[in-house]
């Protein structure tokens, strides 16, 4: 008996189904959910099994997939971009520009993200000034924050801080409304990209101390946007510059008062969870009120749990260790018989 197509409500729930699947790398899921799509025609049913390939770089296996799906839907341009990213993966630069250039040709290509993509690959195979020109080319709002942070980034590589800054400060607009959780951790990026351009400027600066506040708002910017953004915590164990000789690692539960306009004009009880680098829990937790937001009330801040989780050698790393914030969590307001937040600590 053959079986009924499925809706298209199905369809989206079977597909978003295989890419959580995938993203929990379970395989067998993915890869049914991805036999069922390509049965009704649909091309996430090759790029769900394309990706799995992927994410244990087997690239070959993954093209194999992405150009048995374009033969099967030659009109469907996401195919083609995610040949165009695996192939700038594998370094083969040319071919992947080529790809992105055949998908902005098919019906219902979202141009933006080509383009976004295709400059990722100019400036991955070296060709600087047309990457530069592509990602400022780029004016769709969520592809358009997501290229200004690119070109930050080619900025700061090529040595040119004082570039990156004119991104922020003369092209970025202030009037910007951030729609998206993917949209505010883009920002935040960009806020600390600001930041490390402004530290590289500060040793030729004329005022140091206007620097150093330069440095303070994008870093407090870069928190509020998304607070667990790891680039964020690097920078500010990197300008804090302590160096971790006899430090422990602690991963601590604080609880404190955070002020919440919208739910009325008393402060409410809050819980949040470090890993933190420190010689003390004392000087754990003074790293937790330093990076706390304005709205937390500093002084209410008290550690509800703590474990210490051992030497800073556990990383198993060469490099120099910086005390300071390794990891947040999100910040939860508690209520009434709430017991706290003690997530695991992710240290690989």
């Amino acid at each position: 008996m053959t079986e009924q197509p499925l809706s298209e409500t199905e369809l989206e729930l079977l597909a978003e189904a295989g890419w959580t699947a995938l993203e929990f790398e379970e395989f067998e899921e993915a890869n049914e959910a991805a036999a069922k799509l390509r049965a009704n025609g649909v091309e996430s049913g090759y790029r769900i099994v394309a990706a799995a390939h992927a994410m244990v770089d087997e690239y070959d296996q993954a093209l194999a997939w992405i150009d048995k799906g374009i033969e099967a839907l030659p009109q469907d341009w996401m195919l083609r971009m995610q040949k165009g990213i695996y192939l700038s993966d594998e370094e083969r630069f040319e071919d992947a520009i080529a790809a992105f250039d055949e998908a902005a040709a098919l019906p219902q290509a979202e141009i933006h993200w080509l383009e976004f993509n295709k400059g990722v690959a100019q400036f991955r195979g070296g060709l600087l000034e047309d990457a530069l020109k592509t990602f400022k080319a780029i004016k769709h709002p969520e592809a358009s924050l997501k290229a200004d942070s690119m070109r930050m980034t080619m900025f700061l590589t090529m040595g040119l801080p004082d570039q990156a800054v004119a991104v922020v400060e003369d092209e970025l607009s202030e009037d910007l409304e951030i729609e998206s959780a993917d949209q505010a951790e883009t920002m935040s990026t960009i806020m600390i990209q600001a930041a490390i351009a402004f530290a590289d400027l500060k040793d030729e600066a004329e005022s140091p101390e206007e620097v150093d506040k330069a440095i303070d708002h994008y870093v407090r910017a870069a928190i509020s946007y998304h607070r667990e953004n790891p680039q964020t915590l690097m920078f500010m164990r990197e300008l804090n510059g302590e160096e971790a000789e006899k430090a422990s690692f602690y991963f601590i539960e604080v609880e404190g008062l955070i002020q919440e306009p919208q739910l009325g004009p008393e402060p409410r009880p809050c819980s949040g969870a470090f890993l933190i680098l420190a010689d003390s829990e004392e000087e754990a937790l003074e790293f937790v009120k330093a990076f706390e937001i304005p709205e937390v009330d500093k002084s209410s801040l008290t550690i509800s749990e703590s474990e210490v989780l051992g030497a800073q050698n556990m990383l198993e790393s060469d490099e120099v260790l910086y005390k300071g914030l390794f990891e947040v969590h999100p910040l939860e307001l508690l209520m009434d018989g709430d017991e706290g937040l003690f997530a695991e600590p992710n240290l690989n």
